[in-house]
């Protein structure tokens, strides 16, 4: 036995005529085969559209600034979002007070511990550094600390890295001076060496 659809005219059924139908070909007297069709496919429900994937936000692009210590002040005063300043070798004595969020201060040794037998001719740092109230994401990376040197965090400071770092002063210890009566968070000291 088997279940197809088939075009028939009938004579055992009431009525005469030709009608679309699933018969069993074995159970009913087909007196003529006009056309055979095959079984229509169920209708497969629909896929549920799926959600759209967030996007994920592009990492920022940072705009480098080379900086030599005849420029520097100028360079600054001039800084916008995403900058990192490349310093070169030499001495900076000028107090800076960094106003912009995430900016990057990179001496010739950026990344390499304070103790790194490799290390370059280092861009010596003896000005103080003071962030603005609620000045987030300033990395200071890879400068020899001298004397002078003192480091002002306020109100609103976050995402504050000071890595890889000589610490050249007498007592081997950097005044960090907290003028905040707020918040602040997410200060990292990282790999520096007195």
């Amino acid at each position: 036995d088997a279940i197809v659809q088939v075009k028939v005219v009938m004579t055992d059924y009431p009525f005469d005529g030709e009608k679309f139908c699933n018969v069993n070909i074995h159970g009913l007297e087909v007196t003529e085969i006009i056309e055979i069709v095959d079984p229509e496919e169920p209708e497969q429900p629909e896929e549920p559209e799926q959600p759209e994937e967030p996007e994920v936000p592009a990492e920022p692009t940072y705009t480098v600034v080379e900086v030599t210590p005849e420029t520097f002040a100028e360079k600054l005063a001039a800084a916008v979002e995403y900058t990192t300043f490349k310093f070169a070798a030499g001495e900076y004595t000028t107090d800076v007070t960094v106003t912009v969020n995430n900016v990057k201060f990179e001496g010739p040794n950026a990344g390499k511990a304070g103790n790194a037998a490799d290390r370059a001719e280092e861009a010596v740092f003896s000005g103080a550094l003071t962030l603005a109230a609620g000045v987030k994401g300033f990395t200071f990376d890879g400068f020899n600390v001298t004397e002078l040197y003192s480091f002002v965090l306020a109100d609103g400071n976050e995402d504050v890295t000071f890595q890889c770092n000589v610490i050249s002063v007498s007592n081997g210890t950097i005044d960090a001076v907290v003028d905040s009566t707020g918040s602040i968070k997410n200060i990292k000291i990282n790999y520096n060496y007195a």
